[in-house]
């Protein structure tokens, strides 16, 4: 491993640290199982946030060496969906066996660089999350006025 991703390690120690004292106030006296939960917590968080970190420096290198906008939409969505599903505590540790962002990630590199794969722009990628987003934006929406209406109703 180079000396960046021990210094992303690092760092990420030391912001949980900071986030366990600034939580608990820095209390020693708390019973073992909480300190066995804290621990827990904070290597799970750890690795959520080191592996965050790693997928970003593997997209900013991709830019920087002329990768393509879909390439990088498409890996940004592959971090995204990673994270985001990751951190749901029982489905999260089922869908990190299956779902591999960053080894994802390498195998779209790979494909761009030796194969000359995946060039364009990234609207491709990007309609149809936009799409989404659009779609359960206005679901939300219709729901907070039917909400409302039955609320106004029933008083």
């Amino acid at each position: 491993m180079s000396v960046r991703v021990y210094f992303i390690f690092f760092i990420t120690g030391i912001l949980m640290i900071y986030q366990l004292v600034t939580i608990y106030k820095a209390d020693l006296s708390m019973p073992i199982l909480k300190a066995q939960e804290i621990i827990a917590a904070l290597k799970s968080s750890t690795l959520i946030i080191a592996g965050f970190l790693i997928s970003g420096y593997m997209m900013m290198v991709l830019a920087k060496n002329g990768g393509s906008g879909f390439i990088l939409a498409r890996m940004g969505l592959n971090v995204f969906i990673d994270s985001l599903i990751g951190s749901i505590p029982l489905l999260g540790d089922m869908f990190d066996i299956a779902f591999k962002a960053n080894q994802r990630n390498m195998k779209l590199m790979r494909e761009h660089y030796v194969e000359g794969r995946h060039r364009g722009s990234a609207w491709k990628v990007i309609l149809p999350i936009l799409l989404l987003l659009f779609i359960f934006v206005a679901g939300l929406v219709w729901l907070g006025y039917t909400l409302l209406k039955w609320l106004v109703e029933l008083f």
